[in-house]
């Protein structure tokens, strides 16, 4: 029988036990995902023929009055897409469920267009080059589809189960048998991404230098209720707009994204006051969230967020990231240093560049990543030789020094405490195997019927202060 023993927590954790808990605690994002657009805020992408001037920024970036180009020296254009972060959690979150690829060439289909094309994925790349990629069109041919806007669109069916797509362009319509020169306005995947582990709002906390008035007080942005919001002030003696979010616990955690939902006045039928123009910083070192003291990032902004509809009479979200919820998303891929992997944040700020002017925010969301338990410290087996114990299976995930116990009891009444053998014992983080008991007394007795074996260790047997706050029992 294997009883698994566990190491207090100051020893398993080494400063990131708060994070282990929160990472057990973390709420998945309520709702089922819907097969929809999928959100480009997580998405990054690598596309290295482009000219310079129409770069691969311009292929996410919701225009088709802009374009990324192939150069005229580059017959192939291969582009790559990194759906999201997920791939760097540990372990690895779901693939992403992909149905089709948006192909949207510029301003409503001019320009020298993509004909002739490759498709593969990956569902274990990390990087968008190693990991193994399958081939899933040969071939393809958008020119025969009906110009429908300038859109082309390559259905999978069945849906792959991918964490990246790799477009290769072969042809185009101006370049006859290669894709010199070849224009891609837009890429937009339908599919359906794996669900968001959010950090519990009651792990967060948050404060605002400049709130309306009380009823639209920073602490309106984590109530978990999307009809109430905060509101900046717009008195000429009030602050510049600042958000200070702290996340509990003792250690910084890793963060994937922000995501901030604007308010969206139902009544009216419309999005205002303004959601803003924010800047996102984190920092994993600021004692206080002073972004005087510490490292501080930024983790992305947004200038083109939002934009005014004269004809609505709304604000609305010019490049939604989640079109049934406008939400926007930062993630570390748009921050400076730019990573595609987690960040470590203890604080997040979400500064605003000038004042006077009415913002409003109703929720704020940080995204985590997914954590493998702890591994437990155990004892996993005794062994035996002419029915008496000779040694000990030990698994140990950190390093771990004391003294090993081994007593040989009957509790069968009468309770018979039959024999005690103790040793010292030093093991290397990442133990696992059999540690062989020494100097056994001459009376060290063979196991009968009844018998059992239990095992301690202890860090200092003169204090009686366990290491293992559990015994492993063993029954012979």
């Amino acid at each position: 029988m294997r009883k698994h023993v566990m190491l207090p927590k100051e020893r398993l954790a080494r400063g990131v036990t708060a994070f282990f808990a929160l990472a057990a605690a973390a709420a998945i994002w309520a709702g089922s995902a819907l097969a929809a657009d999928l959100p480009r805020g997580r998405m990054s992408l690598d596309f290295p023929t482009a000219t310079d001037n129409n770069n691969a920024t311009y292929i996410l970036d919701n225009s088709r009055a802009t374009f990324a180009q192939n150069k005229d020296t580059a017959d192939v254009a291969v582009i790559t897409i990194n759906l999201g972060s997920i791939v760097f959690t540990t372990p690895p979150l779901e693939d992403y469920t992909v149905d089709a690829l948006r192909y949207l060439s510029r301003n409503n289909g001019d320009g020298n267009k993509i004909s002739e094309y490759n498709i593969y994925y990956s569902s274990n790349s990390t990087n968008g080059t190693d990991g193994d990629w399958v081939e899933v069109v040969t071939n393809g041919n958008w020119m025969g589809q009906p110009n429908s806007d300038g859109e082309k669109k390559q259905v999978f069916d069945p849906p792959l189960k991918a964490k990246y797509l790799r477009l290769e362009a072969t042809k185009s319509t101006a370049s006859g048998n290669s894709a010199k020169n070849c224009m891609i306005g837009e890429l937009v995947v339908e599919g359906t991404p794996p669900p968001a582990i959010v950090i519990p709002q009651k792990d967060v906390r948050i404060s605002g230098n400049n709130n309306a008035d009380s009823d639209h007080n920073a602490q309106k942005i984590i109530d978990g209720d999307r009809n109430t919001y905060w509101k900046s002030s717009t008195s000429a003696q009030s602050n510049i707009p600042s958000l200070l979010i702290t996340l509990v616990g003792d250690a910084p955690v890793p963060v994937t994204a922000v995501r901030i939902l604007p308010y969206f006045d139902t009544a009216a039928n419309r999005i205002n006051p303004a959601p803003g123009k924010p800047n996102i910083f984190y920092s994993s070192d600021s004692t206080n969230g002073d972004m005087d003291n510490g490292t501080w990032h930024m983790m992305g902004q947004h200038s083109t967020w939002y934009v005014w509809n004269t004809t609505a009479n709304s604000y609305y979200i010019s490049t939604d990231d989640d079109p049934y919820t406008n939400e926007r998303i930062w993630t570390p891929s748009t921050g400076s240093p730019a990573t595609a992997a987690p960040v470590m944040a203890k604080y997040i700020r979400v500064n605003y560049g000038g004042k006077n002017n009415a913002f409003a925010i109703a929720e704020i969301n940080i995204e985590t990543v997914a954590q493998q338990e702890p591994e437990e410290f155990s004892f996993d087996s005794v062994s035996y030789e002419s029915s008496k114990v000779n040694g000990v299976d030990i698994t140990a995930p950190e390093a771990l020094e004391g003294n090993l116990i081994v007593a040989v009891y009957n509790d069968a009444a009468p309770f018979e405490l039959r024999a005690v053998h103790l040793q010292s014992v030093s093991l290397n983080a990442g133990f696992s195997g059999s540690i062989p008991l020494e100097n056994l007394s001459e009376n060290w007795p063979a196991l009968s019927d009844g018998d059992k074996v239990k095992l301690f260790i202890w860090d200092n047997i003169s204090t009686i202060k366990p290491v293992v706050n559990k015994t492993g029992d063993f029954i012979k």
